[in-house]
């Protein structure tokens, strides 16, 4: 991979980092609603799945279905 292209990556990551997401919104509206522990519930759930896709792109396997 060229350098260029790297940071370019990363740029793109960095930004999408920073705007909040879907996820950010339903934590932020179940603690505004029922408060922080039950918060805590949909961000560990949230964590988990997120570890999930991350471990599925770094073995591959995301790519299978591409190939069928």
């Amino acid at each position: 991979m060229d350098v260029s292209t790297w940071f370019d990556l990363k740029g793109v990551f960095f930004t999408g980092g920073l705007s909040p997401g879907p996820s950010v919104m339903l934590v932020m509206m179940i603690t505004l609603r029922r408060g922080c522990r039950t918060a805590m519930i949909a961000t560990v759930g949230i964590s988990t799945v997120n570890l999930f896709w991350i471990l599925l792109a770094a073995s591959g396997t995301a790519a299978l279905p591409i190939q069928f």
